[in-house]
């Protein structure tokens, strides 16, 4: 006991300097992580690209200027706390200063979270409740998801709410309006003071004014809105077309069907995304849960999007607006915890057995860092990176061919670093063909000099699209969107590594990446294997070198060819198999001997580069697909085996351990065997 007094005392003592300590590492160690993801490739989700984009084209005189999303970002969000950033952004115009930005915005809601707990806890439980911000699982995961503006809106709101507390109405309303310029739906919160106020007993102009100035503010921001989208309306109503086609009749019909509506409220995946948003508070915050009042139109907002995995919503920046208020109602159940005159039957009993509350309170807030939040995850990725540093290397090179006037349409991961410019495009619309959430179509602008492709994305597709009711209907026509833009605008393969190609359009010769034939023609190392559906492997040759290409990386220049001897309903796509012919080193082959350990590098890429894909394949047709593998320097000297095999695969599209997009494949149905290519001899100094 005199080792826990110590420990108090010490707290009491110094707790606003490890209050300031602990948010400086916070924001010290997020960002760095933040830069590592960033020099990984591993912002990949659209967000950043299309706010830097937004951030790049407003200092440069185009206001909400994007290209992403036509025409401009208002058509988006309503979310003028742009502007009053700008100037922070013009002195390093850069994806990395809003990464910054966002964790120092992030670390900042300590400060407000730990006054508020002053005003109603005696030390050290305000330092607690502001240290157990600092680790919550859903703070960390909104900081590495991407960039958004809503988790400035935190600051302001537990600001306002603390002069709420404070009764000073003034300072109250300036925070309001500050968090109010974050993002529209944010008057959905302040609204909610009102109510709150109501309940509280305040005077008039505590119910009056916050529900005044949120729905004039909201309302004029559905105006600039619906005036900027190209489709006419709100597109985001699209995750809530279940309940009717209109504001007006989601509104009614909520109501007057109220079975359909708590038929969507009480699924599986709904109840799960309650239980686990609450698991790092112990559940302890519904002791008093008066003020989770404010987060109720959010909270409704989030489950009744429709998702089939509402649990995904923890994992990004959709609960910022959640998390104010399961921290303000933290604070006042302790409140309550301490409160020797309460009458709630779950405080008498932790009453009577002291200190059980707050072993709860710390083993969930651990036990949920640990495990629901970034952390783990992030430190295996910083010691073992997705790509090693010869494959970040080579996207960097293909980066460079890119000047930055020049107009580019790119896959995912290349937004970000290409988004600094005045005109960029996410290959991914021009796949679909159409505009996000809206039945118009959409066609890259003519003015587009570069397609720079990593055809991974194809991969992901094939599990992206096929399971979003969005675009699923969509999907079946990509590869023939993909086509015809290649082969109308004039481009040509200017440079291709592995899964990459960078197009331009040239006279010049480019490089094929696939041909279709109708005589066979001569192959080097000709094979007949024959597959279950129709499909079969007619054999190998070697393949050109791409010499400059090829002087600094060891690819495997190699052309493949098959053919169709019936219409294939599925798209199958290659396995390429490295196998270690030397046998594992000694100690791997004495934890195992499974033949599968002889495995020395494997990945699987997208056949015919996922531009003609099997279900096109018409019988007769022989497909030739030229690869240049990319034989990895991380494999020691050695003789390996080659081999190839046709998988088609199932799975979805999820978040990885630092909040990237990833490719979750569940199951890889192969048709046949590896085939064996051949031998390679690595040679290494």
């Amino acid at each position: 006991m005199e080792f826990i007094k110590k420990i108090t005392d010490f707290l009491r003592r110094n707790e606003w300097r490890l209050l300031w300590l602990s948010i400086g590492a916070y924001f010290i160690i997020f960002s760095l992580i933040g830069l590592f993801k960033y020099f990984n490739f591993g912002y990949n989700g659209l967000d950043l690209a299309i706010y830097n984009q937004v951030f790049y084209n407003s200092v440069h005189g185009q206001l909400f200027g994007l290209t992403i999303h036509p025409s401009s970002y208002l058509g988006d969000h309503f979310e003028l706390f742009i502007v009053l950033l700008l100037p922070l952004y013009a002195l390093f115009k850069h994806p990395v200063s809003l990464l910054i930005l966002q964790s120092l915005f992030l670390a900042l809601p300590a400060w407000p979270l730990f006054l508020i707990a002053k005003n109603v806890l005696a030390k050290p439980w305000p330092l607690l409740v502001a240290g157990l911000w600092l680790i919550n699982p859903f703070v960390q995961n909104i900081n590495l998801f991407e960039f958004h503006l809503l988790p400035f809106a935190i600051f302001f709101l537990c600001w306002a709410f603390y002069f709420y507390q404070k009764n000073r109405f003034f300072a109250f309303l300036i925070f309001c309006f500050l968090a109010l310029l974050v993002r529209e739906d944010v008057a959905l919160v302040i609204f909610m003071f009102a109510p709150l106020a109501w309940l509280e007993k305040k005077e008039k102009k505590w119910l009056i004014w916050p529900a005044v100035i949120s729905i004039v503010w909201f309302v004029l921001a559905m105006k600039v809105i619906d005036h900027f989208t190209p489709g006419g309306s709100y597109k985001f109503l699209y995750y809530y077309n279940w309940l009717g086609n209109t504001p007006l009749n989601m509104a009614i019909n909520f109501f007057l069907k109220p079975l359909n509506t708590l038929r969507y409220i009480f699924t599986l995946n709904n109840i799960l995304f309650t239980l686990v948003l609450f698991l790092p508070f112990g559940y302890l915050n519904l002791i008093k849960p008066r003020y989770l009042l404010p987060a109720l139109p959010i909270y409704l907002q989030l489950i009744l999007g429709g998702s089939s995995n509402s649990l995904i919503n923890l994992k990004i920046h959709y609960t910022s607006l959640l998390l104010p208020w399961l921290f303000i109602t933290l604070i006042f159940s302790l409140k309550e915890l301490n409160d020797k005159n309460s009458k709630i039957k779950s405080v008498r009993f932790f009453q009577k057995y002291q200190g059980l509350a707050l072993v709860i309170l710390l083993a969930s807030a651990v036990y949920g860092c640990l495990t629901l939040g970034p952390l783990v995850g992030a430190a295996n990725k910083i010691i073992k990176p997705t790509d090693t540093a010869e494959v970040k290397q080579l996207k960097n090179e293909f980066l460079s061919e890119i000047p930055r006037l020049e107009s580019v349409a790119a896959s995912y991961e290349f937004l970000t670093d290409l988004s600094g410019r005045e005109k960029v495009y996410s290959l991914h619309y021009a796949f679909i063909g159409k505009k996000q959430f809206t039945n118009l179509d959409y066609r890259l602008p003519q003015d587009t000099e570069a397609l720079l492709f990593n055809f991974d994305d194809l991969l992901t597709y094939s599990v992206q699209f096929p399971n979003s009711r969005e675009w699923q209907a969509l999907y079946t026509g990509g590869d023939d969107n993909l086509r015809k833009l290649i082969a109308e605008r004039g481009f040509k393969a200017v440079k291709v590594a592995d899964s990459l190609a960078l197009f331009k359009q040239t006279d010049a010769p480019g490089e094929e990446l696939y041909q279709i034939t109708k005589e066979l023609p001569k192959i080097e190392q000709p094979q007949n294997v024959e597959f279950k559906n129709g499909l079969r492997f007619l054999g190998y040759s070697k393949g050109e070198n791409l010499q400059e290409l090829g002087q600094k990386y060891n690819l495997l220049p190699i052309s493949l060819y098959f053919t169709a001897e019936k219409p294939i309903d599925k798209d199958y796509q290659l396995k390429f198999i490295i196998k270690n012919k030397n046998g594992l080193p000694t100690e791997a082959r004495a934890l195992a001997r499974a033949k599968v350990e002889q495995i020395a590098q494997q990945k699987i890429y997208p056949l015919a580069y996922g531009l003609y894909p099997t279900s096109n394949w018409q019988p007769g047709e022989i497909v030739k697909t030229n690869y240049w593998f990319l034989l990895p320097k991380e494999l020691p000297g050695g003789e390996y085996s080659l081999e190839i095999q046709l998988v088609n695969l199932e799975g979805f599209l999820t978040l990885d351990d630092t909040r990237s997009a990833v490719l979750n494949i569940t199951k890889e149905n192969a048709l046949t065997p590896a085939i064996f290519l051949g031998q390679a001899s690595i040679n290494r100094p």
